[in-house]
Parts: structure tokens; C-alpha cells; sequence
């Protein structure tokens, strides 16, 4: 279903339109009666180079993921973080050093691996990650084919690597000198570098800070906001938008049969 078309389902009006999360994703606006409610999932304030430029739809109840709500966690522009970490990996790639960059899902692997073929970097993904991309370009991602990790002693690269799977990089079989940088919303805060065994960090996200939260709220015009996966349940955003009724939605849980 394109985005921007509504459509119907039974007697209810949808429409997807862009969240800016990432290639292919979406949020959905319903129509109930009278009320407007919108699943707006992850979003992106700033957009992304796959996912595009996000979209806004007016709301009375509005739904939205919100990992980074603390007041504390800003990423500031993502734009200027981008210009310091392909300084970070150029200076690097002139000394024949490669650049690891630990990504914490593979919407983000994905969205820098494109950044980085735009620039003409030396990239190379995570098996995992090259399996995505195969399938995104299968798809219609504006996506060039890139090749796979192979380890290389004299070889210097930009790796697109899991943040979980950390411990699994052949970090002796890199040249000598390589780093490795967390790029994530998490970079914003300084023990979470230290955490993944960073030497560096960039504050780029594919979702919403506090401030971008803030503002996705208030341009919705929602009058009852939940929150997903909110870490300090929404209170600081509570403080800050009086009127606006926040709720904080709890992880899954399995539903008890007997």
C-alpha cells in the first residue's frame, strides 16, 4: 500500500505515511468514528538517507515509540555528528587503520552503509547485515551491492559491525591502529561508549530524542499520548506538555490461559 493513500479495512479508514524510521517503515493513522488515533511506532525526526523524510498527520490519540524521552539524552545535529565521524574514519583510512562502526539494529547498519557509499567509503557489512541489504535491494532500496566482512590483515576498511556482537570481531587481525566508534542515540551519553568498548562515540539515531518527541507531540495536536518503551515512563515529557494526558505502555507480557 503507498504511502499517503488512504484505504479502507472493514468500515475503518487507514493511512500509512512515512515515519522517517527507516526503509519501508510507517506509521498509520485510523479513523474511529469521530476520532483520529495514530500508531506512529519509531520515528525519525531529521528523516533517513533509505527511510526518507518523515511525515506528520494531526491526532486526538497518538502512539509512539520513545527509547530516548529522559530529558537528559539530547544528539544534537545529526548532520554535524555525520561531518565528525567521516572525519574520525578518513583520518584513520590515511594511516591504513580500518574504522569498526557498532550499530545497535539493522535499520541503522542499512541507513550508514548508504550514508557511506554516498561518500565513496571503503565499506564493507557484517554478514548479517550484507543478508539485509540483499534483501532491501531486492525490495527497491536505493541500496548499492556492498561486499561482506572478510578479515584482512593489510586491508583498511569502514566495518558496518552489531553492537552485540562485539566479542565476536577478529580484532588482532585488523590493522594496526583501527578503532572502533559506537554510532547509535546511546553515544549520547558517555558510559555507554565506555560500555561497548568504544574509542569514540556519535549521537546518531533513526529515532527521536527528547526534544524531537516533544515536538512530534505537540505537532500532533494529541491529546492522549502512550508511550512505548519509555525508560522514565514519560515524566519529563509530562512536565513539559500540561493538557496532554501521557501514558507509558509497558514491555509485552505473556497472556495467562490458566
Amino acid at each position: 500500500m503507498p504511502f499517503g493513500q488512504p484505504f479502507t479495512l472493514g468500515t475503518q479508514r487507514l493511512e500509512l505515511f512515512r515515519s522517517g524510521h527507516a526503509f519501508g517503515s510507517a506509521s498509520l493513522l485510523v479513523q474511529l468514528d469521530e476520532q483520529r488515533v495514530v500508531y506512529a511506532g519509531a520515528i525519525n525526526p531529521h528523516g533517513s538517507r533509505l527511510g526518507g523524510a518523515i511525515d506528520h498527520r494531526r491526532a486526538d490519540v497518538l502512539v509512539v515509540r520513545a527509547p530516548y524521552s529522559p530529558a537528559q539524552i539530547a544528539f544534537g545535529d545529526p548532520q554535524q555528528a555525520m561531518a565528525r565521524l567521516c572525519a574520525a574514519y578518513e583520518q584513520l583510512l590515511s594511516q591504513n587503520a580500518s574504522a569498526v562502526l557498532l550499530v545497535t539494529s539493522t535499520a541503522k547498519a542499512l541507513d550508514m552503509a548508504a550514508l557511506l557509499s554516498d561518500m565513496k567509503a571503503p565499506v564493507c557489512l557484517h554478514r548479517r547485515y550484507h543478508e539485509a541489504a540483499t534483501r532491501a535491494r531486492a525490495a527497491g532500496a536505493e541500496l548499492p551491492a556492498l561486499p561482506v566482512f572478510r578479515a584482512s590483515a593489510g586491508k583498511a576498511q569502514v566495518i558496518v559491525w552489531p553492537l552485540r556482537a562485539r566479542k565476536a570481531l577478529p580484532s588482532s587481525r585488523l590493522p594496526t591502529g583501527s578503532k572502533l566508534f559506537l554510532v547509535s542515540g546511546r553515544a549520547s551519553e558517555p558510559a555507554a561508549i565506555a560500555a561497548a568498548g568504544a574509542h569514540a562515540g556519535f549521537a546518531l539515531s533513526n529515532q527521536a530524542d527528547h526534544q524531537g518527541l516533544l515536538d512530534y507531540i505537540r505537532s500532533s495536536g494529541a491529546r492522549s499520548v502512550y508511550l512505548v518503551d519509555s525508560p522514565d515512563r514519560g515524566s519529563d515529557l509530562a512536565l513539559q506538555l500540561p493538557g496532554i494526558e501521557i501514558h507509558a505502555l509497558g514491555p509485552p507480557t505473556q497472556l495467562q490461559l490458566f
